[in-house]
């Protein structure tokens, strides 16, 4: 297809040449733009997803400090008495 409107532009002049040149190297290049967009995309929902997991460990430990931090303070007032 590309070699074809650029057959088709050299019978036109050098300026439709030059500007459909142009739009096909631009067309490409969005191309690969968009690929590499994708591709950051997907690294981070990837990164989201492993930090999500990783918040949920860190929030159940968190838990079982203020378990910990509840019983110590139960017995601490326990003895007191």
């Amino acid at each position: 297809m590309e070699q074809v409107l650029i057959e088709a532009a050299t019978t036109q002049g050098i300026w439709v040449l030059l500007f459909v040149s142009l739009f096909l190297y631009t067309i490409k290049n969005n191309e690969k733009l968009v690929e590499k967009q994708d591709k950051r995309e997907e690294n981070y929902q990837k990164l989201l997803s492993d930090m999500t997991e990783k918040y949920a460990v860190v929030e159940d430990i968190r838990n079982s400090v203020d378990e910990i931090q509840k019983k110590v303070e139960m017995l601490s007032t326990e003895q007191k008495v």
